[in-house]
């Protein structure tokens, strides 16, 4: 009797020829799942290796039990308890791989993967246990206390849901994956309690389940703290109604920018939820701020004890705007894009030294990874430009053929886009002007049986940095392109045998060489480049503004203030204009607890005598996001009455989106620099002169002058025609200037400018449409002949890497040809004697 226990205790704890299978199969099943989560979006063979994981889980089950009968006549009674880990190690492998094809569990965050790979390796290491020093013993144990943690969290998460588990089991047994969190607690459980240890085993132990049970408690205390802080903030912003600001703008203002901050606000947004009154069993798969949710057990275990923020969904993504790198997941997407990834980037770039300028060309290759053939998804690009730059082409592939995009009003192009993707579904591709530099980007439909691509072209000045131009880097964000092919060629149109070189952050340089003087011609106007020497004016400010945020020191404010000390200065302070001086530090105190500042410029009574004195920070909300609020209703009053621009000197070289949009819509006289040359300015009773020239438009990045003359006289030179198409984008913002808040500034004649150019602007987008039927349909004429008024006019067509050199009209060709035979008919007559 005696021998057969010892037998089956032998048994209980060997290590056998099925256990090392099981290491087998947790191999090739491991392998199998990360190779289909390698990228969150890659589930093309997700439904073979669904099928294959489980599979394996069957056979190892199979096997197991048929070992445990051939040894104890019994099939589940004294099972191999290394077996056993194997076969949970199993399961679980099958339950992660099922999940991402039946969302049960959003995509887990990252720390969670982590914590499953140490809890799971402890248990496979829990086998090995006896051939282990002392110390790792004691690890093990703190893992294995870890893994109870984990599993009695998903237990409760999934108990709700585990009767009907149990109960449809007769379907092949899959639904019993949500039995496995139990299973595994409860062999967590048996594991501690039946294992020989020592003391020093269960304090580890303890240790590692009470550490992450003390960790949700004070990350719930936390999250309970700044939930009512946000709502607190929130409600007394609400009623106070500073200048009549929203609260979400006010509250943005005042929150930080914090590891809990983000989470709450996209807390049923972002993350899975559990509130106390609408626990969801992980169903929440609903339109979300990006296209799959995440499941963070301690966001989630937080929620559920705080409770849901008295905050609506619009004020939330409001305030996200305001975080910078939450603005790509707030634009409008009429459908899904999760399953999208980007495999293929390919970039032409043609570098222009002698005109300061290049022209970018990128195509993407979009791959629509699901499983289903029928599924059709929509892929959105933001793209964020070098200061001064415009797009001017955009392709789309349809049925394997380059299609041109043709340029329209930005409300007939989204008319057209939302009509066609969200009623009928075919192939259109937008790409619309935003503020801050950034371009949006849709394509639809990305399906499964084709790859979908596209090409944008965008034209930039280079900035001038000592001896050196430098093309800055455009980023994007949309698809994801982990593992996409890169693909560059650089060239010079122009100059040939020319050096450059790239470095690490994406930047492009190339020497310096001067400027050409061989103009662009286009219907009889010459568009040329000089170098630009800041112009200074007479200007002594009368009354001084400070634009006060949390980006200012408090030396920085003393020394600005001592700067103007005889003059009256002013700052704007919980909704009123006060006067200040280099002792009202309580004030400035209070200023500088903004993440950002919304200067009313209305306030500015005397803007030719004003400076207005600015430190920015990066974020704030777009002056779009505004136009709605009583800021935006009374700035437009303002500057549909006031004419001259408002001196502005900024202390850094960073602008906020707001001010940054103003400056661009040329509301101000713009300089930046230091304090002292700030006091150099004042003492000399000077301030750069904007150009107010509507034949001429500054590159202050490139120190360069663009001009445009008329003229009669065809001229033929290898000038780019991106010269023009950068003169009209800057000239379409001149004329709109302090009209961007106007309803009327989209006006006709800006619309021509915009449609000659061929370039996306406030006022203008480009599309493709599948057929010549559709264009018809939605009123959008072909781009060589104008739009509208200018229908008598021709324009430049897309850019292009061959669109370098100014060509004559066809008549012009006649006359140059009449003018080259008339010359060498009087060369001849001179020559015969």
């Amino acid at each position: 009797m005696e021998t057969t226990i010892e037998s089956t205790k032998h048994y209980y704890e060997k290590r056998d020829t099925h256990f090392f299978l099981g290491l087998g199969l947790i191999a090739l099943c491991l392998s199998s799942y990360l190779f289909v989560s390698a990228s969150p979006y890659n589930t093309y063979h997700v439904n073979f290796i669904i099928i294959l994981n489980y599979s394996c889980v069957l056979l190892y089950f199979a096997f197991m039990t048929s070992s445990n009968y051939v040894q104890n006549r019994k099939f589940f009674q004294h099972t191999n308890r290394y077996q056993y880990i194997c076969f949970l190690t199993l399961a679980t492998i099958s339950c992660l791989t099922l999940n991402l094809g039946i969302n049960v569990f959003d995509k887990f965050s990252f720390w969670v993967d982590l914590y499953m790979i140490a809890m799971y390796g402890g248990l496979l290491a829990f086998c090995f246990r006896d051939q282990m020093p002392r110390q790792v013993r004691t690890v093990i144990f703190f893992t294995l206390g870890m893994g109870t943690a984990l599993a009695t969290y998903f237990t409760l998460y999934l108990l709700p849901l585990m009767p009907f588990g149990i109960l449809l089991c007769f379907f092949f047994g899959v639904t019993l994956h949500l039995v496995v969190p139990l299973l595994v607690l409860i062999n967590s459980i048996i594991l501690f309690i039946r294992t020989e240890k020592n003391q020093a085993d269960k304090t580890a132990y303890a240790l590692g389940l009470g550490a992450p049970i003390l960790i949700s408690v004070l990350f719930t205390m936390q999250w309970h703290q700044t939930n009512q802080l946000i709502e607190t903030t929130y409600t007394k912003q609400e009623h106070s109604n500073a200048y009549g600001l929203p609260a979400w703008v006010t509250l943005s203002q005042k929150l930080s920018d914090g590891f809990f901050t983000q989470r709450i606000l996209k807390g049923e947004i972002l993350y899975t939820t559990l509130y106390g009154d609408s626990w969801s069993f992980g169903r929440n798969t609903g339109t979300s701020f990006q296209d799959r949710k995440e499941h963070d057990p301690l966001i989630a275990i937080a929620s559920y004890f705080s409770g849901r923020i008295n905050l609506s969904r619009n004020d939330r993504i409001q305030i996200l705007k305001f975080y910078s790198k939450n603005r790509h997941d707030t634009q409008r997407k009429l459908w899904s894009g999760k399953h999208l990834s980007t495999t293929q980037i390919k970039k032409k770039i043609s570098l222009y030294p002698a005109y300061r300028l290049a022209y970018i060309e990128q195509t993407f290759t979009i791959k629509n990874n699901s499983s289903s053939s029928w599924r059709q998804e929509e892929a959105l690009y933001t793209f964020t430009l070098p200061e001064g730059s415009v797009a001017s082409s955009l392709s789309l592939w349809v049925n394997g053929i380059e299609q041109p995009s043709r340029l329209t009003t930005r409300g007939k192009a989204d008319s057209a886009y939302v009509n066609i993707v969200g009623v009928e579904r075919r192939d259109p591709a937008l790409l619309h002007w935003q503020e801050g530099n950034q371009l949006t980007v849709t394509v639809f439909p990305c399906t499964s049986k084709e790859d979908r691509i596209f090409k944008i072209g965008i034209t930039s000045p280079l900035v001038v940095d000592d001896s050196e131009l430098v093309l800055a880097p455009i980023t994007f964000e949309g698809p994801t392109a982990v593992f996409a092919e890169e693909e560059q060629q650089v060239d010079f149109p122009i100059q040939r045998n020319k050096t450059y070189q790239t470095h690490f952050n994406g930047s492009i340089t190339c020497d310096k060489i001067p400027l050409s003087k061989e103009p662009f011609y286009f219907n009889h106007q010459n568009f040329n480049v000089r170098e630009y020497q800041t112009q200074q004016r007479h200007f002594e400010p009368q009354h001084i503004y400070l634009d006060v945020n949390k980006s200012w020191s408090e030396s920085e404010f003393t020394q600005v203030c001592n700067s103007f000390i005889s003059k009256p200065i002013f700052m704007f302070d919980n909704g009123v204009l006060i006067q200040v001086d280099a002792y009202s530090l309580d004030a400035f105190k209070n200023a500088q607890n903004n993440n950002f500042s919304l200067f009313p410029i209305e306030l500015i009574e005397h803007p030719e005598t004003a400076l207005l004195v600015s430190k920015s920070t990066s974020k704030s909300p777009n002056l779009s996001d505004l136009k709605e609020t009583h800021l935006g209703h009374t700035t437009m009053t303002y500057l549909e009455q006031k004419e001259a621009p408002i001196a502005f000197y900024n202390l850094s070289s960073t602008l906020s989106p707001y001010l940054q949009s103003l400056k661009e819509f040329y509301v101000f006289d713009y300089a930046q620099g230091s304090i002292q040359e700030l006091r150099q300015l004042a003492k000399q009773h000077q301030f750069p002169l904007q150009i107010t020239n509507s034949k001429q438009v500054v590159l202050h990045q490139a120190n360069m002058l663009i001009q445009q003359k008329s003229t009669d006289n065809p001229t033929i030179s290898k000038a780019p025609d991106h010269l023009m198409r950068l003169f009209s984008y800057h000239q379409i913002l001149k004329k709109i200037g302090k009209g961007y808040f106007l309803s009327g500034y989209e006006n006709q004649d800006l619309v021509n400018i915009a449609s000659t150019a061929h370039i996306v602007s406030p006022i203008s987008s480009m599309i493709v449409l599948e057929t010549q039927e559709d264009y018809e349909r939605f009123d959008i004429e072909a781009n060589e002949e104008g739009l509208g008024n200018a229908s008598n006019k021709k324009g430049l067509k897309n850019a292009s890497n061959n669109s370098s050199g100014a060509v004559p009209e066809p008549h012009e060709w006649c006359f140059i040809i009449l003018i080259t035979l008339g010359i060498l008919f009087v060369q001849v007559k001179r020559i015969r004697p």
